[in-house]
């Protein structure tokens, strides 16, 4: 019986070529162009959801406010604000600082030979338990806890070290923000594309201190984000960084928000942003589009059967 039904499918398509042709090129390429937009969602929408803590996360962010109205909103905040939240509030499970002075590359010599690596941090501790990482060697418990302990990126290692475990191999950064003699402490696979956390080595922050820096709430380099347990009241932390705001910075003007990690790549206009974010509108039009397109292609499947049926009908 199929065999009889595509035999005369064949015959049909043999006998009005173009209509044929025509019909499946459109359908075709409207669902192949559909598929391609389809990925470009999805990658967008995806977007810093690779952690299996994403929906619990936080980035804290200040604001300036002038005669009761917000003149900037900045994405990075005083290194006071991480610790402050954990030792205050017990919703707190974790929080990371990320911190490179507005740096995105440093130079290093490894063997008196020179390399430039981008997206360099300095992060707490915290960093690996809200982002977990692919370790290829090294451990994660232990790997940021020491003062110029130093993580690479897979790709990273093999352009200072070859096929080499680098692990205990030290670096030198001879200036800058991050001078001083690291140790490499582990190797862990390359972030995904699709977040905005990317990085080629990872330093403690403990080194900070080892620098000399004291937590404050007088300057802002760091991006802070923290994690909340599950049946954290969100109000009860944007309640806490109100108190901060206004027992340390209200003579400056400034106010502590926070944003949901998941929203910043799609929703987040702040100033000093980490890298440069995506829009929701175009999410919303790329959506439309493919609607669109699946509709004119559904419509001009069906006007050019409706005229192949009426050519029939007056040929019978």
């Amino acid at each position: 019986m199929w065999k009889s039904n595509l035999n005369r499918a064949w015959r049909s398509i043999v006998r009005n070529r173009m209509f044929a042709l025509v019909n499946i090129a459109g359908l075709s390429l409207a669902v192949a162009a559909c598929l391609v937009i389809g990925l470009i969602i999805h990658y967008e929408w995806n977007y810093d959801r690779q952690s299996p803590h994403a929906s619990h996360i936080w980035r804290a962010y200040n604001e300036t406010i002038t005669d009761g109205k917000i003149i900037t909103q900045d994405a990075n905040t005083h290194s006071k604000l991480g610790p402050s939240l954990t030792a205050d509030l017990p919703e707190v499970v974790s929080f990371t600082r990320l911190y490179n002075r507005g740096h995105n590359e440093v130079n290093i010599l490894n063997n008196e030979i020179p390399y430039k690596i981008n997206d360099p941090w300095m992060v707490d501790t915290g960093f690996l338990k809200m982002f977990p990482q692919q370790f290829i060697s090294g451990h994660a418990a232990t790997s940021l806890k020491e003062p110029n302990s130093i993580i690479l990126t897979q790709s990273t290692a093999e352009r200072l070290f070859g096929n080499k475990n680098p692990v205990g191999e030290t670096l030198n950064v001879p200036g800058g923000w991050m001078v001083g003699i690291y140790t490499v402490t582990a190797v862990v696979a390359d972030p995904p594309q699709n977040t905005h956390l990317k990085f080629g080595l990872l330093a403690s922050y403990q080194t900070r201190y080892a620098q000399g820096h004291t937590d404050n709430w007088s300057s802002y380099w760091d991006y802070t984000y923290f994690q909340l347990n599950p049946q954290a009241d969100p109000g009860k932390i944007q309640n806490q960084l109100a108190i901060y705001s206004d027992e340390h910075l209200k003579q400056e003007g400034i106010r502590f928000n926070m944003q949901k990690l998941t929203d910043i790549h799609l929703h987040s206009r702040l100033t000093y942003e980490i890298e440069k974010n995506g829009d929701a509108r175009t999410i919303k039009a790329l959506a439309f589009i493919v609607l669109f397109i699946l509709g004119i292609a559904f419509i001009n499947y069906i006007n050019l059967t409706t005229a192949q049926s009426v050519i029939r009908s007056k040929e019978v």
